[in-house]
C-alpha cells in the first residue's frame, strides 16, 4: 500500500484509491450524523429534558 505524496495531497483533483476512500467516506458520514444531533441533545439537556425513564 503506497502512501500519497505531498504533491498528490496538494492536488484538488486527486482521488485516493478505493481502499482508502471507503473508510474515509464512512468516517465523514458518521461525523455528519453526530454533528446533527449533538446541538439538539445539548439544548434539550439545558432545557431540563432527560433521556430514559422518569424517576
Amino acid at each position: 500500500m503506497s502512501r500519497p505524496t505531498a504533491e498528490q495531497l496538494r492536488d484538488p483533483d486527486y482521488t485516493p484509491p478505493i481502499h482508502v476512500a471507503i473508510p474515509l467516506g464512512i468516517q465523514h458520514v458518521l461525523a455528519m450524523f453526530v454533528s446533527n444531533f449533538t446541538p439538539a441533545i445539548i439544548i434539550g439537556l439545558a432545557a431540563g429534558y432527560s433521556f430514559g425513564s422518569p424517576d
